[in-house]
């Protein structure tokens, strides 16, 4: 669809775009730490990277910073053993995970609860997180 500028527009349907978004989260945090969730997040939210001033856009893209380790014979844990690092305040085993450059990443963090980061064809940055 066009409007009245000739700019391309879209209508999205934001509950759909939830719960793909919760669907990958869920898998992501099954993978990367053994965690399954299965109750619904506590927040989940998706916006162009356009939309995000610097310090927003640099927030998403910070690399984690644990508070708790990982459990034990997660995938997480052993980047964390891999990696040679104590896994707190350095980097290296946290970091995010690029699928595919340009097209898919993502990163997981685990403090008092559960969250995924997500950026989908360096345009749209997405959030799930589960207290």
């Amino acid at each position: 669809m066009v409007d009245f500028w000739g700019v391309p527009s879209f209508n999205v349907d934001i509950s759909r775009v939830r719960r793909v978004l919760t669907k990958l989260a869920r898998g992501h945090i099954n993978y990367e730490l053994s965690n399954v969730q299965a109750s619904p997040p506590d927040f989940v939210t998706f916006t162009p990277v356009n939309h995000l001033n610097h310090e927003q856009l640099s927030a998403f893209m910070a690399d984690p910073k644990p508070d708790i380790f990982p459990e034990i014979g997660s995938r997480q844990f052993l980047s964390l053993i891999w990696s040679g690092s104590s896994g707190f305040y350095s980097e290296g085993w946290s970091d995010w995970k690029i699928i595919q450059p340009g097209r898919y990443q993502y990163v997981v963090e685990q403090k008092s609860g559960d969250s995924v980061r997500i950026l989908l064809s360096d345009y749209l940055c997405c959030e799930v997180i589960w207290d």
